[in-house]
């Protein structure tokens, strides 16, 4: 299961498509003790798709990787939050059905 759209977005909230054509909706206010950057309203409206899953290229997260930290884009999994997530309708030709 991948995101394939971001519908709405607006703070500590998002909307989303899945390539069931559901349309789901994540509360996300839970990010913002771990990921203080998120906390402004601007930073947190630029969530993009990278590889179907949510991702803010715009904040960036440390990984350790054997001897080496590296830099990347904060990208949330995927899998989570479609669990996570309250089913608010589902794409039927072309239309949205709520």
């Amino acid at each position: 299961m991948k995101i394939t759209e971001i519908v709405v977005i607006k703070p500590y909230q998002v909307t989303l498509r899945w390539s069931n054509d559901e349309i789901r909706t994540n509360d996300l206010a839970y990010l913002l003790t771990t990921y203080p950057t998120l906390q402004d309203t601007q930073t947190f409206l630029q969530a993009s798709i990278k590889d179907g899953a949510l991702a803010w290229e715009n904040v960036q997260i440390e990984v350790k990787l054997a001897s080496q930290i590296l830099s990347l884009p904060l990208v949330l999994d995927k899998q989570v939050l479609y669990q996570e997530s309250v089913l608010v309708g589902k794409v039927q030709e072309s239309l949205i059905t709520v």
